[in-house]
């Protein structure tokens, strides 16, 4: 018994002992993740880990090729992988002997996720989800792409061939593998274009346009709201009629497409034709809650009840769908439903016969290509031919909304495709934003109160950890806070305030925004670094500016310090907000046509921005005429505030300093620092700010002239 005792805890001694070495490095990591996505590759017979210096120095000591692997929960081919490759045992083995195997989630971390797509698109001039990277042990990228099939197909390796030839190059030659493929990568854009950032923004995306569908891309169109945006400004600031054009045109055409689930009302990833159909049918929260935005903007801007309808379905069917039980919105939805890919949102003839009766046909004509693509022999339903506008577009949804309607009461009956219910910070500041701006604009008080509760969870959450972290899965929440954590809840705030005028909102968004820059900020006017500058990892500091697909935390940063700058006169956050802009406006991702978001951020600027302060009792109908003709003009870099005379608000605050003239509700008017004589009645404040947005017009073509 004794001697059988000692060799037991010889046995145990021995484990130990080789723990570093063999332990627990071979064996997956995943399944104490918070992440599902992570999770759902924990039983699989690779050896993965999670993202470490750990592993990272373990990968230097064994001198092995580092295999990273970046996907997300609800992306459609990350998940065929998983299937067809990454369950295979030959595979595990060849990479459990010859790679490290880290797995991302980029919903966790997005400060990885740019990193490797940027480096993905330098290797192969695109990149996409799942992004499957090959490394050196010091982390230099030597192979990449994004879908590797089981089997050769396409003229595509299998992933079996790849992994087997990188191993035998790097154990027989690994100086000769890093030069060859070093070659391979392209160079950083350059300051090629002769003209400032604006105009070759212009002249890129103009070229790009898509004149028939709409969209900036020959195939595989995506959606791309901070370019719309960006267009969007030019048609309003600059009086361009071309860049109206090309927004109604893509709004428009979007919105009858395969890329919209016409009988729900949200919209998929893109669409895979040049047509927009059929989609890549997951459905993301930030898409939608951008879409969301350009759809207002263009209600709002062209007065259009098409864009209202489309925006204002958008919305309610996200918070029926997405909402989560404390209040924020869930980051996504799968494709698949029942086993099949777009099961849920595609239709077979037979169906629409059934569920139409007599109105079948003509709604066919309309909305069903017997001829068209299909996904397992299920239609996806889409205009059949183009409209030339928004107005053409309102008729329609007339015409075909109880249509609608009957096919999506008789869907309840299908098995929805997955939701995933991580909480992203990040994702719902954009949702927050959309909410309080349509709340505003289009007289909808429900959605200000369900922004308001999801807002008070994400602060309820920075005040518990002294942070806004990044992810919360279902009360698990994340370590990391990231950049566009802040800015995405300062511009929501921002909103919040648009849509309630209650200062807390502003006194909060100004604790944050210091905080920000003590956080991210590596210098005084300096753009924001994506992790904490108090991080130190083996990859490079991270600076955002390139909008994919949401805008860079830079340009959110500049435009929230700028209006945040002009409601509290705190002059240092214009500052701070000018130098960030100054540094970033001649980087070559801004001058080769990337970054849209940052220059609709200068808009907020002093030199542009339209300004309305309104002082008076709320209580008075007078002031409520007064907010009414103002949200009627309403546009997203517009700065309204108001105060009541007894109302005690920060001295510093530029509205605490206008008085009410004799005793009656009094509105003031600025924009270009020009500031128009106080008015008390609607009329004369509509007249106002449409005259000011006419002058803007011609100081643009004064300053900037169209090229």
């Amino acid at each position: 018994m004794g001697a059988r005792s000692g060799f037991a805890r010889y046995l145990l001694l021995l484990s130990m002992l080789c723990l570093p070495l063999t332990g627990w490095g071979s064996q997956n990591r995943l399944a104490g993740s918070p992440s599902s996505y992570l999770r759902a590759h924990a039983q699989q017979p690779i050896h993965w880990q999670t993202w470490s210096e750990a592993v990272i120095a373990r990968a230097k000591r064994e001198s092995k090729l580092i295999f990273v692997s970046v996907g997300y929960a609800a992306c459609h081919w990350c998940h065929v992988m998983a299937q067809e490759t990454f369950s295979d045992a030959k595979v595990a083995a060849l990479l459990n002997r010859h790679f490290i195997s880290i797995k991302i989630d980029r919903e966790l971390r997005p400060d990885l996720d740019n990193h490797f797509i940027q480096t993905l698109r330098r290797l192969n001039g695109r990149a996409g989800w799942p992004a499957n990277l090959f490394l050196t042990p010091d982390l230099q990228p030597i192979q990449g792409g994004v879908y590797f099939p089981p089997e050769p197909r396409y003229g595509i390796p299998s992933f079996t061939q790849v992994i087997t030839t990188l191993a035998q190059q790097w154990r027989e030659q690994p100086e000769q593998i890093v030069a060859l493929q070093q070659k391979s990568i392209a160079p950083q854009p350059t300051n090629s274009s002769p003209h400032d950032a604006r105009t070759a923004t212009r002249h890129l995306w103009a070229a790009r346009f898509d004149a028939v569908y709409g969209g900036f891309d020959e195939k595989r169109k995506f959606p791309r709201p901070s370019l719309l945006g960006f267009w969007l400004d030019e048609a309003r600031y600059a009086g361009d009629d071309a860049a109206r054009s090309r927004v109604e045109h893509t709004l428009a055409t979007m919105a009858v497409s395969g890329m919209r689930d016409m009988a729900g009302g949200l919209f998929h990833r893109y669409g895979t034709e040049a047509n927009w159909t059929p989609p890549h049918f997951e459905i993301m929260l930030y898409d939608n809650a951008q879409l969301a935005m350009r759809y207002l903007e263009a209600a709002q801007a062209w007065r259009s009840p098409a864009a209202r309808r489309v925006a204002s379905r958008l919305l309610d069917v996200l918070i029926r769908d997405f909402s989560l039980p404390g209040g924020c919105f869930a980051a996504s939805s799968d494709a698949v439903a029942e086993e099949l890919e777009g099961g849920y949102f595609t239709w077979q003839e037979e169906e629409l016969d059934q569920l139409l009766g007599r109105q079948a046909e003509g709604f066919k004509e309309r909305w069903f290509d017997p001829f068209g693509l299909t996904v397992a022999e299920r239609h996806v339903l889409a205009a059949q031919e183009l409209p030339q506008s928004l107005a053409t577009l309102t008729a329609w949804q007339e015409r075909d909304a109880s249509h609608w309607h009957t096919l999506a009461q008789a869907r309840q009956a299908r098995v929805a495709a997955k939701r995933y219910d991580a909480q992203n910070s990040a994702w719902n500041g954009l949702t927050i934003q959309a909410l309080a701006h349509g709340a505003a604009w289009l007289q909808r008080p429900d959605w200000q109160q369900v922004a308001q509760r999801c807002m008070e969870r994400l602060l309820k959450q920075h005040q518990t950890h002294g942070t806004l972290r990044h992810v919360d899965f279902k009360g698990q929440l994340s370590q990391n806070s990231f950049v566009q954590d802040y800015t995405t809840t300062l511009l929501a705030l921002l909103a919040l305030y648009d849509g309630d005028l209650n200062p807390r909102w502003i006194t909060t968004a100004e604790q944050l925004a210091l905080e920000m820059l003590d956080r991210f900020q590596p210098a005084p006017g300096e753009p924001l670094q994506t992790r904490p500058v108090t991080e130190h990892t083996s990859l490079p500091p991270e600076i955002q500016v390139e909008d994919d697909p949401e805008p860079s935390a830079n340009a959110m940063a500049v435009d929230s310090l700028y209006r945040l700058a002009a409601i509290t006169g705190q002059r240092q956050l214009e500052q701070q907000a000018k130098a960030i802009y100054e540094k970033l406006q001649h980087h070559p991702k801004v001058r080769a046509g990337r970054a849209p978001a940052l220059l609709r951020s200068d808009w907020s600027a002093p030199q542009w921005r339209l300004e309305v302060a309104i002082v008076g009792k709320r209580s008075d109908p007078l002031v409520q005429q007064l907010l009414q003709a103002t949200r009627a003009e309403g546009e997203v870099g517009m700065v309204l505030t108001l105060r009541e005379p007894s109302q005690q608000l920060p001295a510093d605050w530029p509205i605490s300093k206008k008085p009410q003239w004799d005793d009656q509700a009094t509105a003031y008017t600025c924009q270009a620092l020009r500031c128009l004589p106080p008015v008390h009645d609607a009329a004369s404040l509509t007249a106002q700010l449409r005259m000011l947005k006419r002058d803007t017009v011609a100081l643009v073509h004064e300053k900037s002239p169209r090229q």
